[in-house]
């Protein structure tokens, strides 16, 4: 409803919801990080209705928010509210249009960041990093691969810590995270955004790759990676993932079912583009194709595993005949799967095989 209101209905909502917000009154202090739980559940109503108006339906009012947003995401108990505090925190971010004021208020809040990393509130801390990245990755603020850069230097930390910093890789190209904060919710997005941060921000995850000398390091430097070729649109995967390919290869050798999906969603980009580029992997990529279509924790992964080894069989006959009898032998286990879609899509691709010699008389 906000969203679709003209700009002077939006100013009368914010501008009531920012009143009701702070209050002076010492016992109703929704934005406190020791506000209570039915108290602080005023920010996820804030983080509902701020980031989907209009910049100029924003008093300045709101964006003296900010603090009290921040303070909250790093420090809040509850979890709905801490995370309502990071969508807002962001979405005022965006929508700030004074550079210096912008460059001010990034440096504040990535002060706080870098404070809460340090302490036990380290996972709230790269929740709203994630969120803050976000935020200027949207509008292709020159700040987005500083911040990316704080990410990515979380994976040396501690298991749950780096782990986090790679998954949350997820959202910051996908707008089905946060559907207010998009371009159709009001932020400022500029023109062929994910283009360029994709292009930006490669270099750094391919080379401390490579430099990375523990394999649970480098395993986070490809599920970042494998996550944003996840969202990078097709045209741009084409062109991008040449050099990339060793390294999608080797995401396939993973047991995280994102990021097997992720992967096999950039090889299915690529089997239906550019197939002569994955020629040379051939070999490698059928008994791995073979071993996830049997992947237990995710009937998607089985899919797309099978869907793939499907497509595969568009690869010139020479390369993919000698392993013709193994996968029409391996694929008999899939038809027996205790999902329908997996075991249609296992008839499938192994007609496609057992019809090989066939298509090659």
């Amino acid at each position: 409803m906000a969203q679709s209101a003209n700009t002077s209905v939006q100013s009368g909502l914010v501008e009531r919801l920012i009143a009701a917000s702070c209050q002076s009154d010492s016992s109703f202090a929704p934005l406190s990080a020791s506000a209570s739980p039915r108290q602080s559940q005023i920010v996820v109503l804030l983080a509902s209705v701020l980031p989907c108006v209009q910049r100029s339906a924003l008093p300045d009012a709101a964006f003296n928010l900010l603090s009290l947003c921040v303070s909250l995401a790093l420090s809040s108990p509850h979890d709905e509210s801490a995370t309502s505090a990071c969508v807002l925190s962001a979405a005022l971010l965006n929508k700030l249009s004074d550079d210096t004021t912008l460059s001010a208020s990034l440096q504040t809040v990535t002060a706080a960041i870098g404070e809460a990393l340090t302490g036990s509130g380290a996972r709230s801390a790269v929740r709203l990093l994630a969120w803050v990245t976000r935020a200027m990755v949207l509008r292709s603020h020159q700040s987005c691969l500083e911040l990316s850069a704080k990410l990515i230097s979380l994976f040396t930390r501690e298991a749950d810590i780096a782990s986090s910093a790679a998954a949350v890789f997820a959202m910051l190209l996908d707008d089905s995270v946060c559907r207010n904060l998009t371009q159709t919710g009001g932020a400022t997005v500029r023109f062929l955004y994910i283009q360029k941060y994709f292009v930006q921000i490669r270099p750094q995850l391919v080379d401390g790759f490579k430099e990375a000398q523990q394999g649970v390091v480098k395993e986070h430097y490809l599920t970042a990676l494998s996550h944003l070729l996840f969202s990078v649109p097709e045209q741009i995967l084409l062109s991008e993932i040449p050099p990339l390919l060793p390294l999608v290869v080797q995401c396939l050798s993973s047991s995280d079912a994102k990021l097997l999906t992720s992967s096999l969603t950039a090889v299915m980009a690529l089997l239906n583009g550019a197939p002569d580029l994955l020629s040379t992997y051939a070999s490698d990529l059928i008994p791995v194709l073979i071993t996830m279509s049997r992947f237990k924790e995710s009937m998607k992964v089985r899919q797309s595993s099978l869907k793939c080894l499907g497509t595969l069989t568009s690869l010139p006959h020479h390369l993919l005949y000698p392993h013709k009898s193994r996968v029409v032998q391996a694929l008999v286990a899939s038809l027996d799967d205790r999902k329908r879609l997996v075991r249609q899509e296992a008839v499938q691709c192994r007609n496609q095989w057992i019809l090989l010699g066939s298509a090659a008389s």
